[in-house]
């Protein structure tokens, strides 16, 4: 586990406020990375049977990750693969963020995170699977992604970016 990866759960510890359970299986990935065989030693040490019961609690870790992430830059290859980790550790998937009331926050951090790829007026090869990535990530299918990236390539047209560079389907309007 990168460094990057350890100050960033460090600080989330430190910044957010989790259940204690949450914090102490905060501290085993800052100490072990996301390692399957300390997280199934926890399990079994605290008599956790089933860490998917606590999604509405764990779910909420990998959106703070998320964001975390994405406050300097777009997401890094370890980045997704890190909440890639989180998700299948804790049982996550894409319809569990709906399902638990969490898409506003998916909303807001897609948005965020293609304000950035769209700053440019243009969407490069690399960006195109970025946006494929955030897409897979937190389980969209591709209206419903597209609708959100809509609103950054409709800015993006309005600074002057031309449409065959944007890597969007906009419906057109009479």
């Amino acid at each position: 586990m990168t460094k990057a990866i350890q100050d960033s759960f460090s600080l989330l510890i430190a910044n957010k406020e989790y259940p204690d359970f949450l914090n102490t299986i905060l501290q085993v990935i800052v100490s072990n990375g996301i390692d399957p065989v300390a997280m199934f030693k926890f399990k079994e040490e605290n008599g956790i049977e089933d860490i998917a019961r606590f999604k509405e609690f764990t779910i909420d870790v990998v959106l703070d990750y998320a964001e975390l992430c994405l406050e300097d830059d777009i997401l890094a290859p370890y980045e997704v693969s890190c909440i890639r980790d989180l998700q299948l550790l804790f049982r996550i998937d894409g319809e569990d963020y709906a399902a638990l009331g969490k898409m506003g926050r998916v909303h807001d951090l897609l948005i965020g995170q293609l304000e950035k790829l769209y700053e440019d007026n243009r969407i490069d090869a690399s960006e195109v699977l970025v946006k494929g990535e955030l897409q897979s990530l937190f389980g969209l299918g591709y209206s419903d992604f597209n609708k959100i990236a809509q609103q950054c390539a409709k800015e993006a047209l309005e600074r002057g970016a031309n449409i065959k560079d944007l890597d969007i389907f906009l419906p057109y309007d009479k």
